[in-house]
């Protein structure tokens, strides 16, 4: 009798440690390793609104990386944008926005929304101000090309401008 409990407890233990490990197996395939991207874009922006009657377009370029898990990742942007006065009495506007935020990637990893936010230096003339800058949009990777629309807002001394910004370039994910 004694023998016929032990093997039903070892028969238990057994299934019960298996059942354990399988749950763990489950578990572990659902979290995901990290991963890293980093990226080069070239911007190219439209003024909207306000900002328009000033400026005619804006050109410049960014850079970013950011850690990951899954298909969520945590970016951090630097980039640097100049826009061009809609008449030479009209000085050239420079913005160079550090901004941190969040971009998520759908559908086999080649459509994304991102949105972020930060502070933005801003030179017309004279010292540059520090704004708060924000924006968000989306866009498509392709064999590590990437293409995407973005709405962006700073602030430009008392008024707040915005711009469209076309966004091409290229990122590299692990």
């Amino acid at each position: 009798m004694k023998t016929a409990k032990r093997n039903m407890l070892a028969l238990f233990l057994i299934l019960g440690i298996n059942n354990v490990f399988g749950q763990l197996g489950t578990v572990a395939a659902v979290v995901t390793k990290p991963g890293f991207t980093i990226g080069l874009n070239g911007i190219y922006g439209l003024p909207m609104n306000d900002f328009k009657s000033g400026y005619k377009y804006g050109v410049g370029g960014e850079v970013y990386g950011g850690i990951g898990w899954g298909k969520t990742f945590i970016i951090a942007t630097i980039g640097y944008n100049s826009y061009t006065g809609q008449n030479s009495a009209t000085p050239k506007l420079t913005i160079i926005p550090v901004k941190a935020g969040i971009k998520q990637m759908f559908m086999i990893n080649r459509l994304f929304i991102q949105a972020d936010a930060g502070m933005a230096s801003v030179k017309s003339i004279g010292d540059a101000e520090v704004q708060f800058a924000f924006g968000g949009g989306v866009g498509v990777r392709l064999v590590g090309i990437e293409v995407g629309a973005y709405y962006d807002n700073f602030k430009s001394g008392e008024a707040t401008a915005n711009s469209l910004l076309f966004k091409a370039g290229y990122n590299f994910t692990l």
